[in-house]
Order: C-alpha cells, then sequence, then structure tokens
C-alpha cells in the first residue's frame, strides 16, 4: 500500500481565492493520483490524467453531496463541491467533511480538501446487498469506463474479470510526480449485489465441452480476489470488485439497447408517414429499420 502524500496540511475551509493559484501550480508537485482514505487536514492538489478526471470521487470513504456552487459569483472559474460522510442506513454526518475545486478551465486539475474527524466515517455494505455483509468500496471512474468498453466490445465475462483483477491492473500508484510514478457521490457506481434485478439479464451458458474449465477458471478468479481483498487498500479501488459487477454493468447495457413501447411507436409512424424514406421496417424477430434518400441514392447511383 502506497502512503498518502498530501500537497500540504490546513484545518480551515479553503477560500476560493486560495484555491485558483493553487491551479497553476508546476505539474510536478501535484500529485496524479486521490488518495486512498486520507486525514481530516490534509490538502491535495490534483492533476488527474486524461480519462481520470473523476477519480477524485472515489477514495475508500463514503460520501453524501450536500452542495454545490460556482466560484467567484460574478466570473466563476472553479466548481466547489460540499459532502458530508455517508453512514449507515442512509444517513451523515458533517463531523466529517470533503470539500473539492473543480477547475472550469480544466477539469483535469481538482483541489480536494478533507475536514473534521475521519473517525467518524463508517464501512458498511451496498444499500442494494441482500447477503452480503463486506463494505462496499466505490471503483474508480476511470475503471469504470473501461470495464463499459470491454463489455461493450463483447468480451467474455469471466476474462473481464481476470483482466482487472489482477495485481498489476492498476495504472497509477498514489504518489507524488517527483518520483515519476506513476457525484454525487452517495449515488452507487454500479448496481453491485442486486439480486432482486435480472431484467435483461444476459445470462452466460457455457457447453459441456466449456464448463469445467470455465467454471474452475472463475472460482480460481474468485479465490484470487478474495485473498488479495484480506488487507483494504487503495488497489481495491482500481480493480474489479467481482464477476456480479461486470453482469451487472452488462444488464444495464442490455437495458440501454431494448427500444421502449413510445421509441417504437413514434418509429411505426414516422414510417407511416415517410413512405419514400423507411424502406424497411421489421419487428421481428430484431428491430430493423432500413432508410434512405431517393435523391441520394440517385446522386451515389451517379458515381
Amino acid at each position: 500500500m502506497t502512503k498518502n502524500c498530501p500537497s500540504f496540511t490546513r484545518h480551515q475551509s479553503l477560500e476560493a481565492t486560495q484555491v485558483i493559484p493553487l491551479f497553476d501550480l508546476p505539474s510536478t508537485i501535484c500529485t496524479i493520483t486521490p488518495p486512498f482514505k486520507p486525514k481530516a487536514g490534509e490538502v491535495y492538489v490534483l492533476k488527474l490524467d486524461i480519462g481520470h478526471e473523476n477519480d477524485w470521487r472515489s477514495g475508500g470513504y463514503r460520501w453524501v453531496q450536500i452542495a454545490a456552487r460556482c466560484l467567484p459569483t460574478h466570473s466563476p472559474v472553479i466548481k466547489k463541491c460540499y459532502f458530508h460522510a455517508g453512514q449507515k442506513n442512509k444517513q451523515k454526518s458533517k463531523d466529517f467533511e470533503k470539500q473539492t475545486f473543480v477547475s472550469l478551465v480544466d477539469p483535469s486539475k481538482v483541489v480536494v480538501q478533507y475536514l473534521g474527524n475521519e473517525n467518524v466515517a463508517e464501512e458498511f455494505p451496498h444499500g442494494n446487498c441482500k447477503k452480503n455483509t463486506k463494505p462496499f468500496f466505490h471503483t474508480r471512474p476511470s475503471l469504470l469506463n473501461k470495464l463499459i468498453c470491454e463489455v461493450a466490445s463483447n468480451a467474455e465475462t469471466v476474462q473481464i474479470f481476470k483482466q482487472y483483477t489482477r495485481h498489476n491492473s492498476t495504472e497509477h500508484t498514489t504518489t507524488n510526480n517527483n518520483n515519476n510514478d506513476d457525484d454525487n457521490d452517495d449515488d452507487d457506481d454500479d448496481d453491485e449485489d442486486d439480486e432482486g434485478n435480472n431484467s435483461n439479464q444476459i445470462n452466460e451458458t457455457f457447453d459441456d465441452s466449456q464448463n469445467k474449465q470455465k467454471k474452475t477458471s472463475l472460482k480460481n478468479s474468485n479465490l484470487s480476489n478474495t485473498l488479495s481483498e484480506t488487507k483494504v487498500n487503495a488497489d481495491i479501488l482500481s480493480r474489479s470488485r467481482n464477476i456480479e459487477q461486470i453482469r451487472n454493468i452488462k444488464r444495464r447495457l442490455a437495458r440501454r439497447l431494448v427500444a421502449s413501447t413510445d421509441e417504437i411507436s413514434e418509429l411505426y409512424r414516422f414510417a407511416s408517414e415517410t413512405p419514400n424514406y423507411i424502406v424497411r421496417f421489421t419487428l421481428i424477430p430484431n428491430v430493423v429499420v432500413v432508410a434512405f434518400s431517393n435523391e441520394s441514392m440517385h446522386e451515389f447511383n451517379l458515381l
């Protein structure tokens, strides 16, 4: 586990006029990865890599966003967000706060300050969890985006899970650039452990020749992941939590791909009103729409 390296400490809330100059600090003294479970009073000046701009939202604590506003009021250049520590039973505590300042000019520049008493922060399971009692940690948004891309590419669930649970799957470590090493925050980053939600679920079935091999592979991956989680550290935010997380992403993508009744009805109405534009419209076994302009086709045929 890499030790957190705060840029400085301050136990009073930062003002916008104090934060704006921090965005102009040389990148060599900025932190490129958000901290894991930082202490109260610590301030982090972050310069996040492309694709990691929202990773400051995940840091080992559960938060509830209280407010957000752009500052200064008349000529805003930063967005300030206020968070209180999330607790069990959908409660929150103002005794531990996170205040973030995001540059409106360059969102990769973020200043994060922690105030109060970090000991009031609680670990608890996901809100949708019914059986699992393990604490829930928000996955880094950058990793979630990668998982979504992998799922969209039709990669196998087991292979995605294995790829993003390896110890070296983390691309960054919490450190300072000097070493050249590399929300609402109370919203769920996925539908983890949502056992009751099986609508449009993409079931994985293996034929007899593959069944034993894939089940063994999955079992070994789960075992490896369980052993690596015995010591909770920043790595837990940068790897797939479990295979159910991948399946949940698949379910969400499947739901997005299903056209609603209203959408189909509107398309059918449009097809009826424009017979020379939509030349084919079928619903079974799949929704297929073929449309083209006669004028465009005529010009194409002349090429």
